[in-house]
């Protein structure tokens, strides 16, 4: 999905700073997820990596963490194992247990 809105903004020549932005959420977003799939096994998630993020991605995260709080699920429920797993490999380099 991300390399999709990378390829519309080159598509619709948004400035090299919002890439780099969208560029920077990644690992956050990825820390995120992962942190509530398995923070015994993937770390946990630091708060303040929300201050490198923009308002829309930190409100973003705050509904997902909402959500989190309010429904007895993993991200598996909502993306699926196998995005999970992927998420873990790529940021990870290894496949973890639940």
């Amino acid at each position: 999905m991300e390399d999709a809105r990378r390829r519309d903004q080159d598509r619709a020549g948004a400035p090299r700073g919002a890439r780099q932005r969208g560029h920077r959420r990644q690992p956050r977003g990825a820390n995120f997820l992962l942190a509530w799939w398995n923070a015994a096994e993937l770390g946990g998630f630091d708060p303040t990596e929300m201050w490198l993020l923009d308002d829309l991605a930190v409100r973003d995260l705050l509904l997902v963490a909402s959500f989190i709080g309010r429904n007895n699920v993993y991200p598996d429920a909502l993306i699926g194992r196998e995005a999970v797993q992927d998420l873990i490999v790529r940021w990870h380099g290894r496949v973890v247990a639940d």
